[in-house]
């Protein structure tokens, strides 16, 4: 299959399974990313059978739709079928209902210490019309709230989040409860195109990292109803981003940070608090392991444990595509 004849963010690959024939060798002795290759041999099976029942299905297109693809659905609900089946049929109807098939977002800068003017640079016909609502996001956030970060181009991204640098106060506000889904549904596209990208170049299955800071939260920095609209808006994409994200690990949580984690427990997602943890990364070696599967330790910045004393990093994920 050539890529003109698959998604818009592969047109630049010669072919999007080059990389999934011949996967690179980890990155290190903690890079745990299994082989695409060998996980469709594993899954042989199923795929088989689960494209059988998706062949009369309007929006199903075997172009776009490969094993890597659905791959990641089967990954996810351990080889069963029938949820498999039903999260794909859904993620098909997202993606049509948004028209995230139209877009290549990877050009979009994620980092919120940008200029929101400067979030898309492209003649605003070719972006997509969620951008808006991004650009009223990192209005209510300060410097270096939200930073994407890519230790290097055979491994995934890092999403480096101050938490104490976004007015969840003011995001109520200012954004609607819709145009705050919109916004969880830009970023969440933005890094399935680019770890689609790595994860067909690399042929290793390439998933994030969410790496929160807490350090300076305080209780009065907490808004319930953007904690409500946080949790609404995961479990409304719960199924359509099957192997996105890896692990949510949050640092230098307060004290008082067990006691909310807890609260919340009750209204988040299960498939997302159980990647959930609270990490002390200069305290114990094992939550700093956890960290470097994900880039090694010059990469990482000093303040999560690592070698690094420049912040933001430099090779933060800016413009591409």
């Amino acid at each position: 299959m050539r890529a003109a004849d698959s998604w818009l963010w592969l047109q630049d690959l010669d072919s999007p399974s080059e990389g999934i024939d011949h996967p690179i060798d980890p990155v290190g002795k903690r890079d745990k990313r299994p082989a695409v290759k060998d996980l469709i041999v594993d899954h042989r099976r199923e795929l088989d059978e689960l494209r059988a029942a998706l062949l009369h299905e309007p929006l199903f297109k075997a172009s776009k739709h490969d094993d890597l693809w659905l791959l990641r659905f089967l990954v996810s609900h351990k080889k069963k079928h029938s949820a498999a089946l039903k999260a794909v049929k859904s993620t098909l109807e997202f993606r049509l209902e948004h028209k995230l098939d139209e877009f290549d977002i990877r050009h979009l800068n994620m980092n919120s210490n940008q200029d929101t003017q400067s979030i898309e640079n492209v003649d605003t016909r070719t972006t997509h019309p969620y951008t808006e609502s991004l650009k009223k996001l990192f209005n209510c956030c300060q410097h270096d709230f939200f930073l994407t970060y890519l230790p290097d181009n055979q491994r995934g991204i890092i999403n480096m989040v101050q938490l104490k640098q976004r007015d969840q106060a003011r995001m109520v506000k200012e954004l609607t409860e819709e145009e705050y889904f919109q916004c969880h549904v830009m970023i969440a596209e933005w890094l399935f195109q680019h770890l689609d990208v790595i994860t067909r170049s690399t042929g290793r299955l390439t998933k994030s990292l969410r790496l929160s800071d807490a350090a300076g939260m305080h209780l009065s920095m907490l808004e319930k109803k953007q904690k409500i609209r946080e949790s609404k808006a995961a479990k409304r994409t719960e199924f359509v981003y099957p192997q996105l994200l890896s692990s949510v690990l949050i640092a230098n949580a307060p004290t008082w940070a067990s006691l909310v984690f807890a609260m919340v427990r009750p209204i988040v997602p299960k498939g997302l608090l159980e990647k959930v943890s609270l990490i002390k990364p200069h305290k114990h070696e094992k939550d700093l392991e956890r960290i470097l599967e994900h880039c090694s330790r010059d990469h990482l910045a000093v303040r999560y444990g690592g070698d690094l004393e420049e912040w933001p990093p430099r090779t933060l994920v800016a413009v591409s595509g």
